[in-house]
């Protein structure tokens, strides 16, 4: 009897105290002990250009206590002049009332900012601050962010212009510099492309005249959150059209489709128009010191075009670092073209591709094409071990020339290889950068890259400005510390 008597209260409790917990997490505290925990006592946002907005930021709210809690009041304390905005739980307000949380349960506050225009050039604060009232307890969670006023531009054509370095560009859509037009981007200047955005040369762009290390023009995406930083095709290209110039200096392009893409106006309609492409005609681009990295396709696609690149980075590039076709001349001095794959690009396609024809009606139509490549290392961790994809067919108005340059190909070059370092499969050679994961491609003690270039009146200085050893510089975009 005492048995069976114990079977029942222990069955009678296991009932029962499940029911008690349950109704004890369903009470509303209102104890003033009671309060909220939160993720961050500070939601801080990036610099946020004037009247372009910025991403939503998240706030967890967390009741750390044993009963609901009910949040008489949630607010901005700047009310409905405020220049921040919140959603809770789905509502977007300046102001709720009774927001419930329950027992060890968490709430997500969503918070977005617009700045107004301001009169200064610096970035400057804007403050605000989310405030709680709970049982009569009054808590408060900081928003801080730093605005930007700029230069806005917006389906724009722009002709003799000069943008200095006072505020940030920022470019909705795309500008575009007509013909007899020149757009000059000073030392120093940083300008911001809004998704999609194009920067169209039919005339002459000038970037960075007189620009060091330290004063680069930089060309990115206008969202400055980190979660945008490094990935690639948040905006379009620098196009250069037929018949345009350009001169780069100290340029970094990052974060774009394709970072220069030069000899048309758009994707290649039909053959006939490749056909009627000149090398007068062309656009002539030459670039000094530039850095060029995180594009979704390409780091520079030239289509019958004339392109100079000196001391230059390409690296990161969801396609090809080069595609070169359909004829042009191309000289590339002391650059480093590497890439690698990572976890915003595949590295599946070689760096290099280069081809001197354009195919119609089932025949290939060989065009004039130089390809030079002097003191550059083209390295990657392709599979197949072959970063140079050549498809240039032979005739007297085609020539491609590596000279002093570290290749990774997979089998031994032929004679348009000259004295140069081979990385193949069955021969693994290292150019040893002192870091590629973080895209730094300066040159370890013992690469075998150190003073294996070959003398060019275009070696000095490299790409940080530290002058060559003219005589027997090293292959790559930067020299070795003497």
């Amino acid at each position: 009897m005492s048995f069976s008597k114990n079977i029942f209260v222990y069955l009678l409790l296991t009932m029962v105290l499940p029911l008690c917990f349950s109704c004890n997490k369903n009470l509303i505290t209102t104890s003033s002990s009671a309060k909220l925990s939160f993720q961050t006592d500070t939601v801080k946002f990036d610099t946020v250009f004037t009247s372009l907005g910025s991403a939503t930021q998240s706030l967890k709210i967390y009741n750390p206590n044993s009963e609901k809690i009910n949040i008489s009041n949630i607010r901005l304390a700047g009310g409905t002049g405020s220049m921040f905005r919140i959603n809770v739980d789905g509502t977007p307000t300046y102001s709720i009332d009774n927001v419930q949380i329950a027992a060890h349960d968490s709430l997500y506050i969503f918070v977005a900012v617009t700045v107004d225009p301001s009169n200064v050039n610096n970035p400057f604060v804007v403050n605000d601050s989310i405030l709680f009232s709970t049982n009569g307890n009054d808590q408060k969670v900081i928003l801080d962010a730093y605005g930007q006023n700029a230069h806005y531009y917006n389906d724009s054509v722009v002709c003799d212009e000069d943008w200095v370095a006072d505020k940030p560009y920022v470019i909705f859509n795309s500008i575009e510099v007509n013909p007899g037009c020149t757009l000059t981007i000073e030392k120093g200047a940083r300008v911001y492309m809004h998704y999609g955005s194009n920067i169209l040369v039919a005339g002459t762009l000038i970037v960075g005249p007189g620009a060091t290390v330290n004063d680069s023009v930089v060309f990115q995406v206008d969202r400055l959150e980190q979660d945008y930083a490094g990935i690639p095709g948040q905006w379009g290209s620098i196009w250069f059209l037929r018949g345009s110039t350009g001169y780069l200096t100290h340029a970094i392009i990052n974060e774009a489709t394709t970072g220069i893409f030069a000899g048309i106006g758009g994707t290649i309609a039909n053959d006939t128009l490749v056909s009627t492409f000149t090398n007068s005609s062309a656009p002539s681009i030459t670039l000094n010191q530039c850095i060029i990295q995180n594009c979704l396709n390409y780091g520079i696609n030239g289509v019958y075009s004339t392109i100079t690149a000196n001391n230059t980075l390409i690296t990161s590039c969801g396609t090809d670092n080069l595609f070169l076709l359909y004829g042009g001349n191309y000289n590339f001095n002391n650059c480093t073209l590497a890439d690698f794959s990572s976890s915003t690009t595949n590295h599946t396609n070689p760096i290099v591709a280069l081809q001197n024809f354009y195919p119609q009606n089932g025949n290939n139509y060989v065009v004039p094409f130089t390809a030079n490549f002097y003191n550059t290392i083209v390295f990657g961790d392709i599979s197949n071990g072959n970063e140079i994809f050549d498809t240039v067919l032979a005739n007297t108005t085609s020539n491609l020339l590596f000279q002093n340059c570290f290749v990774t190909v997979t089998n031994t070059p032929a004679s348009n290889y000259t004295n140069c370092l081979v990385n193949k499969l069955s021969q693994p050679l290292n150019p040893l950068f002192i870091n590629s994961t973080n895209n730094n491609f300066f040159l370890m003690s013992g690469s075998p890259c150190i003073g294996s270039g070959e003398m060019s009146s275009e070696v000095s200085p490299d790409l940080d400005d530290q002058t060559r050893i003219i005589n027997q510089p090293d292959i790559g975009c930067y020299s070795y510390p003497q």
